[in-house]
């Protein structure tokens, strides 16, 4: 992994090793004083972390990644180019670089260019989801925020699943609450 992060850096010809700081997911994204936004939107980060979720836009890079050793999620997001989705499948594992950022109230990494963005891994192994219930959810929405979870023994409350093509708001519940 150093030797990943070196030629990550040595790509960057802007850039030296003394400007990013390695750290988890939990400490880039932390919100210790509680107002909902990132305390630390001025340091440049170099994260790692699996891939949980596809590229959610057409023309951006717009993904989810998750740290394995404590399970802290968060949006890797840019608007400056598109992230190629053959290789950063579902459970692949990269580092990313870029400041911390909010957007859509959401906490992101934000890598300007395609640069600070590379595989580390190419096997396919997701993070084991979080088990949660409605009830933590609801309690703790912002610890839980980019984090990949489940939820067991949940149904419907109100409305029908969407037919194919189609969406719709749903009501669940588990033993714990309802959302």
């Amino acid at each position: 992994r150093l030797l990943l992060f070196s030629l990550l850096v040595l790509s960057l010809p802007c850039l030296s090793h003394a400007q990013f700081t390695t750290t988890n997911i939990a400490f880039a994204k932390r919100d210790d004083d509680a107002n909902f936004f990132p305390d630390d939107t001025n340091t440049l980060f170099l994260l790692l972390g699996r891939v949980t979720s596809p590229n959610f836009s057409t023309n951006a890079t717009e993904i989810y990644i998750q740290d394995t050793n404590d399970n802290m999620g968060i949006l890797v997001f840019s608007s400056g180019f598109v992230i190629d989705t053959s290789q950063y499948k579902l459970g692949t594992e990269m580092f990313v670089g870029g400041y911390i950022m909010q957007t859509n109230g959401v906490r992101a990494i934000n890598p300007t260019v395609s640069g600070l963005v590379a595989l580390n891994d190419t096997n396919e192994l997701p993070p084991a989801p979080a088990s949660s219930t409605i009830a933590s959810l609801l309690a703790g929405a912002e610890s839980n925020e980019a984090r990949f979870v489940v939820v067991s023994n949940v149904y419907l409350v109100t409305n029908t699943w969407p037919t194919w093509n189609n969406s719709a708001s749903l009501s669940i519940t588990d033993a714990t609450g309802q959302i």
